[in-house]
């Protein structure tokens, strides 16, 4: 026996050395470094020297290595093998828990749930329920199982089991719900009066079980997953029903009568004068059996089991036993036949000459054995119920096998398959594993090897005396990496039709950090037919994978942790972080004052610490996975955005401008000022920023009179609106020491006076507000209402110069002079008003003089 076999029971050996390890916990694919001496001579490592699991290692130096935790890992101490002996650690490797299974699926508070997998430690187990923050204790039962009460709040999701070595996840969810639940029923078949137990969740008290339609009387909560019932009299069928004050559950996988029931035979298939055992419960009550309706031979009994000798020739049909108060019928049929059966034939393969042991009924005493049309030599043993046969000399390929009796013949439904002399290996088991684990290999012509006839992938394998020539037991070398298994002999090589997978191992990186779809390429061995790579739990879907290299594209949903790969020969995990960097792509707006919301887009941005503007840092932002949003800070200053996150930071490359409170002038003019009713008057509104830096947001709201008729405007900065009566011009950002303009056009119908006033406002904010607001007063009046009447009055020397009353309320005017340019003047003399009509009166004998109309 090769010594890789024996390693896995010989005792620790007393050693003067020992070893210790780090880290001290792990769950498979970590790496624990181990120190001691003498490791250059080691051959392999072991997981829990009490039950050993062997792990894959490296030898870095007579006193250190390096090994992987394997799957199966338990906690206890670990082991160096050297030689035939193996030097084991004083404390114990604690490795992480595992979940297999939980029971019940479901629940609610206060039900306990029994999680069922491996490393669960006394007063040092917590387990977490979906939907609940805090973790529940549990209580532990033994280090392959614990329980746990549902919490209040629980909700539906996978349990977290953690202990200090670690955490799992469990694949399947956890239900919160207070309805009952039937796992399973224990014995799965009961005759009437025998006692049962109902597994299953959620059993309260007051209780109800029926078996079909008939129900127990005194069922006994012996848990909120456990009840133990009697099924009563008169029950049948299939159906059990547990039934609480929060509903009910069914479960159809229980068989119940008030007699006997059957539930299995063997053989299957016989000749008359065959011996029959038929299983079941209340055998014992059994008075008469029969088989395709004939009536048998009982020879013994007992309450789980009937012996009984067939004497008929029944043909193909079910077995029916009888008792005083039922009957019950299989749902299989015995077959009945002298006719041959053939039910296995080993090994599938091999070449001329090979023996193969066929298994069956009814071959006689000298069958007749042909592969495909070819007649083999074959030997009867095992009262006819076996042939070894020689394979004949035939073409390679595929054959049926074919025994033929006095009585008929029977052929397999797959074929033999004849080789050539050299060896063929059809398949390894396991299909993975690490140096020092044995391998059976499965195939034909294992015949006349050499020492150097077994190979993991070119490297020579020590092997185990082959006792057939279907099957090697063979010891995985050291140093040796994925692929295929070769036998050897004078008469040729056999290869595995697939590879033998070691345990991967990441040996470098390209780079410890980056950033998403950027490419991360990562060395090893053995890393063919990686089938998952992930970090932090999120899995790269672009990966490519040879044997010594992966290059994957970075998904955009990573984030930073451990990187861990998984082939077909196991799994293995990073010992340090692969950072993944923040990247920014824009940010909008690109300029604003303290208080703007500005978002910024990238990627890899959910951690991100601080935001920085021009190197001015704020903590006022929320960030997302591609999207952080940050407030400008009251000192923030122009420059370029820096993101910074626990792993790194990214400069963007372009600046943000920040912006300060400005001084801004709103002006506004009408032309003409006087006008008539239908004719076009012209607003002017200028907007000059007079520094110190950029104002953004810019809008001036213009909020037309009621009577004006609004006909267009026109801008050469920004854009412009007509809404609800009014102009609202957008200009958005205006640099410094410039000005914008707005032309709006429009008429009245009828004669007013129109007072038009209009607002600015800005993100920076004014500093000087007043400078926010203008207004102008125009007027729309007939020619009528601004012409001048003078008339003499009879009989004096006395002149009425007259006007209208109109919105304008026009003032008159004098001048005495002959420069009608200049001189005007309004008159001493008082105005009055009669008959809505301004009276001005003025003597004829006075100076020459001028007269007209001005507004107000």
């Amino acid at each position: 026996m090769a010594a890789g076999m024996l390693l896995l029971f010989l005792p620790v050996s007393a050693r003067c050395s020992s070893i210790s390890f780090s880290p001290g916990f792990g769950q498979p694919g970590n790496l624990v470094t181990i120190t001691g001496s003498g490791f250059a001579s080691a051959t392999a490592v072991q997981f829990n020297t009490n039950t050993p699991v062997l792990a894959d290692f490296t030898n870095l130096s007579d006193t250190i290595i390096q090994a992987i935790v394997p799957p199966g890992a338990t906690i206890g101490a670990l082991g160096v093998m050297e030689g035939s002996s193996i030097l084991a650690s004083t404390s114990n490797f604690l490795a992480a828990p595992t979940i297999s299974f939980f029971s019940p699926q479901s629940g609610a508070s206060p039900a306990l749930v029994y999680i069922t997998g491996a490393n669960f430690i006394s007063n040092g187990t917590t387990v977490y329920f979906p939907g609940v923050a805090a973790g529940v204790k549990g209580t532990y039962v033994a280090a392959t199982e614990v329980a746990a009460q549902v919490p209040i709040g629980a909700g539906n999701g996978p349990l977290t089991v953690t202990t200090s070595a670690g955490t799992c996840v469990s694949a399947s969810n956890f239900l919160a719900s207070s309805l009952p639940t039937i796992s399973s029923i224990s014995p799965s078949l009961a005759t009437n009066g025998q006692m049962v137990d109902i597994f299953g969740g959620n059993f309260f008290s007051p209780v109800t079980v029926k078996f079909g339609t008939t129900a127990a009387s005194g069922p006994v909560i012996v848990s909120t997953t456990e009840i133990s019932v009697a099924v009563p009299n008169g029950a049948s069928g299939s159906n059990v029903i547990v039934t609480t004050p929060k509903g009910s559950a069914t479960n159809s996988n229980f068989l119940t009568a008030n007699g006997a029931l059957i539930t299995g035979f063997t053989p299957a298939f016989g000749p008359t004068n065959t011996y029959v055992n038929i299983g079941g419960v209340g055998m014992e009550a059994v008075t008469n059996v029969t088989f395709n309706g004939h009536k048998e031979e009982i020879l013994a009994y007992n309450p789980t089991n009937l012996e009984v000798y067939l004497s008929n020739s029944a043909g193909v049909g079910p077995i029916e036993v009888f008792t005083k108060s039922n009957s019950f019928t299989s749902t299989a049929n015995f077959t009945n036949s002298s006719l041959p059966l053939i039910t296995d034939f080993n090994p599938v393969l091999g070449a001329a000459g090979a023996i193969v042991v066929i298994d069956g009924l009814n071959f006689g005493t000298a069958p007749q054995v042909k592969f495909g049309g070819f007649t083999a030599s074959a030997t009867v043993t095992g009262q006819g119920a076996q042939i070894s046969a020689t394979v004949p000399n035939a073409a390679l390929g595929n054959y049926a096998i074919e025994v033929i009796t006095s009585a008929g013949s029977s052929t397999t439904s797959s074929n033999f398959t004849i080789t050539g002399p050299g060896p063929v290996i059809t398949s390894l088991d396991p299909a993975f594993g690490v140096r020092g684990a044995t391998v059976t290999i499965h195939g034909a012509n294992f015949a006349n090897l050499s020492a150097a006839s077994v190979k993991f992938n070119n490297a020579v394998a020590s092997y185990q005396p082959p006792t057939a020539t279907s099957q090697l037991i063979a010891t995985v070398p050291a140093d040796v990496t994925s692929g295929y298994v070769t036998v050897s002999n004078a008469n040729g090589v056999g290869a595995s039709p697939l590879f033998f997978y070691m345990q991967p191992w990441i040996t470098s990186l390209s780079a410890s950090s980056g950033i998403v779809n950027a490419a991360l390429t990562i060395t090893g061995r053995s890393l063919t037919n990686t089938s998952a790579l992930r970090i932090n739990g999120v899995d790269f879907t672009n990966i490519t994978a040879t044997a010594s290299r992966i290059i994957a594209v970075i998904p955009s949903n990573a984030s930073s942790g451990q990187i861990e790969i998984t082939t077909p020969g196991g799994t293995f995990l990073s010992t340090n972080t692969f950072a993944i960097l923040p990247k920014i792509y824009s940010f909008s707006p690109t300029i604003g004052p303290a208080g703007t919301v500005v978002t910024i887009s990238g990627t890899s941005l959910f951690d991100v610490t601080s935001v920085q503007f021009g190197g001015v840092g704020t903590a006022n932002f929320t960030a997302g996975t591609n999207q952080v949003q940050v407030v400008v800070p009251a000192n923030a200053a122009s420059g370029p955005l820096t993101v910074v996150t626990p792993y790194g930071s990214d400069v963007s490359s372009n600046s943000f401008i920040a912006t300060q409170s400005s001084t801004a002038q709103l002006t506004k003019t009408s032309i003409p000022l006087v006008a008539g009713p239908g004719t076009n008057i012209t607003y002017l509104l200028l907007v000059t920023n007079e520094g110190p830096t950029i104002i953004t947001s810019t809008v001036v709201t213009d909020t037309l009179p009621a009577s004006f008729i609004f006909a267009s405007a026109s801008t050469a900065a920004g854009t412009w609106v007509y809404t609800n009566g009014g102009v609202i011009w957008n200009i958005g950002l205006l640099t410094n020491n410039t000005s914008a303009s707005l032309n709006i056009n429009g008429t009245s119908a009828g004669a007013t006076a129109l007072t038009n006033s209009a607002a600015l406002a800005f993100a920076e904010g004014n500093l000087a507000p007043f400078q926010n607001f203008a207004s102008v007063v125009n007027y729309f009046v007939t020619a009528a209402q601004r012409t001048l009447s003078i008339a003499r009055e009879a009989n004096t020397n006395i002149i009425i110069v007259t006007w209208p009353l109109s919105p304008a309320n026009f003032l008159l005017q004098i001048n005495t002079g002959s420069n009608l340019n200049a001189g005007w003047i309004y008159p001493t003399n008082p105005v009055t008003v009669n008959n809505f009509l301004n009276t001005y009166t003025n003597s004829i004998t006075a100076q020459q003089t001028f007269f007209r109309l001005a507004p107000p």
